[in-house]
């Protein structure tokens, strides 16, 4: 997104951008509402706050700034508030900034309401809760599947009674047995 198509409140945290970093704000417009609440609050912490940069990242919130362009700057209370609203991404549809859940479509975390969930997935049917999607589930034969064995005792067993490994006879490669 250009500098100038975004809305006026979000204009404040582009204007705020460190010199050196991109004028962007790399998140969806559902976020924007707990953009500006955080902006407002950081600016009566810190008024000349800086920000490096933002975005999401494995559906949250990652804020990147400072108190001020002094680098060895740091404050308990502009830190904490950058916290909570990140925490609080976590449970925000990115598209339209209602209640939501973190979801995996794609291999990709994003956090959506369950109409936004439904959209991205092309599910209609699923019934009206905060739980994630099958699509969340981990795949049977994963070897970190609880109820699965593991993957590597059954490529290389241990041997119960010396506790050593047991190797498995290898043709020689060099011709040297």
């Amino acid at each position: 997104m250009e500098q100038s198509e975004y809305p006026p409140d979000m204009q404040r945290l582009i204007d705020r951008v460190a010199p050196g970093w991109p004028p962007i704000l790399d998140v969806s417009p559902g976020w924007y509402p707990l953009l500006v609440r955080l902006d407002a609050h950081l600016s009566t912490i810190a008024p000349g706050y800086v920000l490096q940069q933002c975005k999401s990242k494995f559906g949250s919130l990652s804020f990147y700034a400072s108190p001020s362009d002094d680098a060895s700057d740091y404050n308990d209370e502009f830190n904490e508030a950058i916290r909570a609203a990140e925490w609080e991404s976590i449970e925000t549809c990115e598209v339209c900034g209602v209640p939501g859940a973190q979801y995996v479509i794609n291999l990709w975390v994003s956090v959506l309401c369950p109409e936004h969930h439904d959209r991205a997935t092309g599910t209609t049917d699923r019934a009206d809760t905060k739980e994630p999607a099958e699509d969340l589930a981990i795949p049977p034969r994963s070897p970190w599947h609880p109820r699965q064995p593991r993957v590597w005792e059954d490529v290389c067993p241990i041997d119960a009674d010396v506790g050593a490994l047991q190797h498995a006879q290898m043709p020689s490669t060099t011709g040297l047995a």
